[in-house]
């Protein structure tokens, strides 16, 4: 066997330079390799951790937004329940205010002059047996400084009036286009009514 050959230099020989250099790289390679796969498992947590706290986050204002909206439908329907009562309440009371006075009028006794006194907040219906196409006159004369008023009401009608005589001088004439009950409706104007003011007058009817 030759003896190995070593330089004057002391170097080592080409061959191991050269597997040297190539260990070298491949495990600079294999780092590269396990550094990239280390990256990319962070990134990984990092975007499963952010999407879990952005769930979290979208849940909890998902569940505020829920709750306020149920909260909110609550005090509506109960907004609406009191509003209900308030109205209902607020009917029955007018309805045990007015004071029904049916009127009898015929051929014989066409004509009729109503007098009263109306206090306060107080109405008084005055009811009419009227067939269609007779012939109407009403008319209210005031005597005291506080003035009532009446409305004229069609059949079936509990509040709207097809005469107002707040606007129209107290004073109608017209056609009955229906038959039924018509209801002439004394009242003091809310101003008056809320002084708990009183006033005297005279209701002239003629039915024919």
């Amino acid at each position: 066997m030759e003896p190995e050959t070593i330089s004057k230099t002391g170097a080592k020989p080409k061959s191991q330079k050269k597997d040297l250099k190539h260990n070298t790289m491949y495990l600079l390679k294999n780092i590269v390799k396990i550094s990239l796969v280390c990256l990319l498992c962070s990134n990984y947590a990092c975007k499963n951790e952010s999407d879990n706290k952005l769930k979290k986050i979208t849940d909890k204002k998902l569940e505020k937004t829920t709750s306020r909206i149920k909260k909110e439908n609550h005090d509506v329907l109960e907004t609406s329940k009191k509003i209900k009562k308030v109205a209902t309440d607020s009917t029955v009371t007018i309805e045990n205010e007015i004071q029904k006075i049916t009127i009898i009028l015929d051929s014989i006794n066409p004509k009729q002059i109503i007098e009263g006194r109306i206090n306060g907040s107080e109405i008084r219906d005055y009811l009419f047996n009227i067939n269609k196409g007779q012939h109407l006159k009403f008319k209210l004369v005031a005597s005291s400084k506080t003035i009532p008023y009446f409305n004229l009401m069609a059949p079936g009608e509990a509040y709207i009036a097809f005469y107002n005589g707040s606007i129209n001088n107290n004073v109608y004439e017209g056609v009955a286009n229906k038959s039924g009950t018509f209801t002439a409706r004394v009242y003091l104007m809310r101003s008056a009514a809320r002084r708990n003011e009183n006033g005297k007058f005279q209701l002239e009817v003629f039915i024919k």
